[in-house]
Order: C-alpha cells, then structure tokens, then sequence
C-alpha cells in the first residue's frame, strides 16, 4: 500500500542572486524589521542572518567610530569564494600524481628511490594553475632570490 499523503513539505532552496543581495541592502538601509524583509525577499529569517554575517563589513565613521554595515557585492564575493573552495580537486591533479605510480616498476629500494628523484627532477618543471602559472621550480627560485 503506497502513502499518498506525507507529512513533510517539498524543500526548494536556492542561493541567493546579487538581485536579493542587493535588495537586501536596500531594505536595510530603509531599517525596516530583518523579519519583514526575509518575508518581502522571500526568504527564511535565519537565511537573512546568515547572508548578513557573509556580507558585513565593519566600517569606521569621520569620528573614528566603529560600525557594521551590510553590502551585497561583499556578501556576493564570500560566497563566491565558499563556492569555489568547496568544490572537489579537479581530476586532471589527481591523475597526474598518479601517474608516477602507474609507471613505476620497482626491482629494489635504490631503484624506487632512483626513479622518484628523476620524476620530481621533470615533474618540478610542468606549469601549475595553482601556483600562477609557474613551475614548483620557478617559485623556489624565486623564494630563493628573496632571502
């Protein structure tokens, strides 16, 4: 016998735009309650005072007084960063450390250990994204022209 009735709601969550974010801001600078502007952006109140933390930046006033004001390019920005720190190593890296391994025939210590030593030598030269575009090399020589 199939239940046809539940007693749990269908969820449908979004992100935010920079649309709400910035409606959001306005709202905030009219000080209208947080609770009615979760209800007129249409989202929960607890969402509204997660994107506020996220995009609050302290602010300093012509009489050097600290204050809190929300702006939705920040918030936009944070999440942004979350988003794309959150996301799984792309493949790509993970199938060029294991192509070593995937090589390797090792008769002998000394012969594994000769083997890694000339792998790191070529693999120290490729290019990197996460190092801007510069060899594991280059960033140690350049580490090394500094002190």
């Amino acid at each position: 016998m199939a239940q046809n009735k539940y007693s749990t709601k269908e969820r449908k969550f979004q992100h935010l735009t920079i649309e709400k974010r910035a409606q959001i801001e306005i709202l905030l600078r009219t000080k209208m309650p947080k609770s009615q502007i979760a209800r007129m952006v249409g989202i929960a109140r607890s969402t509204l005072y997660n994107e506020l933390a996220r995009g609050s930046v302290v602010q300093m006033d012509s009489e050097l007084r600290q204050y809190t004001r929300y702006f939705s390019d920040v918030g936009q920005r944070v999440y942004k960063e979350h988003r794309e720190s959150s996301r799984p190593p792309l493949k790509l890296i993970q199938a060029h450390e294991m192509r070593f391994y995937k090589r390797m025939r090792m008769f002998s210590l000394e012969d594994g250990r000769k083997q890694l030593a000339r792998y790191q030598r070529l693999s120290n030269n490729i290019i990197m994204t996460f190092l801007g575009m510069k060899s594991p090399n280059q960033v140690l020589a350049l580490y090394h022209g500094i002190m």
